[in-house]
């Protein structure tokens, strides 16, 4: 005996104030009434297809409460039949019926599923579609469904409702045998005067309350003997999503993983620029940023007033991202009666020459020295010493002198080869930095300025241009993530709405047959990680071989693409789980509850 007492339900409006229904086996009872009464409410109530107990509940000799594991109750004990006749339409007949009972723990012989389908005259059925089946076909294949799990309780929601005459006896003559088996209470919720005729309990709502008609007591107690397997219950959901994911969109994968390819590519190359932008423009050989005491412009030798001192020197070297600072030196020296100036360099010149000289002195020249020079030697005094100089090379005529006014006759000496020649008697007159390949130009400027405030900052570069010009890059591709990553969600929202929608009444028939709304989310989820998985791989492929064929990408922006595939991999699958889970109670328990 199953009975509901105390049965409070509103919505806009009361619809059951302390009503009770009380429902036995071995009797046809049959629920009718107007649309709008609350006959699918009822029905939902009796099934716990509800989230939560609206009555006192009294299962046989099991009592309900709101704690109570309403999926596993649905998975063993009750069997549906809905208007829609729902049914797995990728599935054949047999296949349905074999699922039903495995997803209750019941393993059935192929003799079994063939006895059960000729309880309901549909065994010669057994090897086809569903799609390809009529309605009367489908309804009486729905029955055998239901009855596969071998309930306690199986309620029909209008089982005749699209029925001809034919079709509508045949399935009032199952659902006669089912009662009479005394094995099953039934309850019908029907309008169709053919079921009524037949019914021996008729139940009416009427102000608020649920009256019986007509009435007959066989109170009849029996024991669920049939022995049900957990594990078998678990395989056949495994089953489901093995096949579920054969008919998802292939479409959508592409589409996503070529979204992912240009949203990886634009980090990947965000990161690849920015780097280039330092390691070929912040440290490019032929830039510089200059720290001394003196005038901010380009020829800062004339005008320098002190120099820095050592102490300076060091705090300016310990700090984060300076890698060095390079010392420039310039002396007057005389060379046949012409004044001529002896610089040091830290820039490659190699790309800057004319005309080289077989030796490996990387000792160079300014284009205005080529007249004093005999073959590749050069001599010239300075405080009255004689200096001999093996020439690497004469620079083209446009390397002029950068650092100062004191003419265009210039030798070009390594730091470490003046100090050689010249020991340590000349101070430096500035000094030149060269920075990581990942630095805050502000923040190194304001700490250098911190060292002291009288000190000039000078760049060959504008840097605040370039990391304007940065920046703006960085948000621009920032702007195109964003858009990508609407697409991306867009593009979920689509395809679950699409899937939910084309799959609803299979998600619905899920769970009245007592999966819950986690275990068929989890399904969801479990079906969409293919996209995440596939995605990835394939946007990870194409975007690294890109960057690899057309551009010089260091380690890190490897690193920046893995760190982004870890944050994609999280985003898209919580957005999938969010998607299906308002999807799932927007259309399909939706449906389930209220069709």
């Amino acid at each position: 005996m199953i009975k509901l007492s105390n049965i409070n339900i509103s919505f806009e409006r009361p619809i059951f104030i302390n009503a009770q229904i009380e429902l036995t086996a071995g009797a046809f009872n049959v629920l009718i009434g107007e649309s709008g009464c609350g006959k699918t409410t009822l029905l939902n109530e009796i099934g716990l297809l509800n989230e939560k107990l609206n009555s006192d509940y009294l299962f046989f000799d099991n009592k309900l409460n709101n704690h109570s594991d309403f999926a596993l109750k649905r998975r063993i004990d009750i069997g549906y039949v809905f208007q829609e006749n729902y049914l797995f339409e990728k599935l054949t007949v047999k296949e349905n019926i074999i699922f039903a009972a495995n997803l209750s723990g019941i393993e059935l012989s192929d003799d079994e599923v063939y006895e059960l389908l000729s309880k309901t005259k549909t065994q010669e059925l057994i090897d086809k579609k569903i799609n390809e089946l009529s309605g009367g076909e489908r309804q009486r294949v729905a029955i055998s469904f239901a009855l596969a799990k071998k309930p306690k309780l199986l309620l029909f929601d209008e089982p005749t409702s699209y029925l001809d005459q034919e079709n509508c006896y045949l399935v009032i003559d199952v659902i006669q045998q089912i009662v009479h088996s005394n094995e099953t209470i039934v309850f019908v919720v029907t309008h169709d005067k053919r079921v009524i005729a037949s019914a021996d309990n008729i139940f009416k709502i009427k102000d608020n309350k649920i009256v019986c008609d007509k009435k007959i007591k066989n109170y009849l107690k029996f024991n669920d003997l049939c022995k049900r397997n957990n594990i078998l219950s678990k395989k056949a959901i495994k089953g489901y999503i093995s096949r579920s994911k054969k008919h998802i969109s292939k479409l959508l994968y592409l589409i996503l993983s070529l979204v992912t390819v240009i949203l990886l590519f634009n980090v990947g190359y965000s990161n690849y620029y920015k780097e280039y932008v330092e390691k070929n423009i912040i440290n490019n050989t032929m830039e510089e940023i200059r720290v001394y005491y003196g005038p901010n412009k380009r020829k800062s030798v004339n005008g320098i007033n002190k120099y820095i001192s050592y102490d300076i020197l060091n705090k300016i070297k310990n700090i984060d991202g300076i890698r060095d600072a390079i010392p420039f030196y310039e002396i007057n020296a005389h060379c046949n009666d012409n004044e001529i100036l002896i610089q040091t360099y830290c820039n490659e010149l190699s790309s800057k020459v004319n005309k080289s000289y077989a030796n490996n002195s990387n000792i160079y020249v300014s284009s205005s020295m080529k007249g004093l020079l005999d073959n590749d030697e050069l001599s010239f005094m300075y405080f009255d010493k004689l200096y001999d100089l093996k020439i690497n090379g004469i620079l083209e005529d446009t390397y002029q002198n950068g650092y100062s006014d004191n003419g265009n006759k210039i030798v070009y000496i390594p730091v470490s080869k003046f100090n050689e020649l010249f020991s340590d008697s000349v101070e430096p007159y500035l000094y030149i930095l060269r920075f990581d390949n990942s630095v805050d130009f502000n923040k190194v400027v304001e700490q250098i300025k911190n060292t002291d405030n009288e000190i000039t900052i000078y760049s060959t570069i504008d840097i605040d241009k370039l990391q304007l010009l940065n920046s703006q890059l960085l948000a621009g591709v920032e702007n195109i993530v964003k858009a990508i990553m609407a697409c991306i969600i867009v593009l979920i929202i689509y395809d679950k709405s699409k899937l939910i929608i084309s799959r609803k009444h299979e998600l619905a028939l899920l769970y009245a047959n007592g999966l819950s709304k986690k275990e068929i989310i989890k399904i969801l989820f479990i079906e969409s990680l293919d996209y995440s998985i596939y995605a990835l791989v394939v946007a990870n492929i194409v975007s690294i071989v890109i960057l690899l064929l057309f551009y010089d990408c260091t380690f890190n922006t490897f690193i920046s693409i893995v760190i982004l595939n870890a944050i994609l991999f999280i985003s898209l699958n919580f957005i999938m789980l969010v998607v299906s889970n308002y999807l799932l109670n927007r259309f399909s328990i939706k449906a389930l509850l209220e069709e």
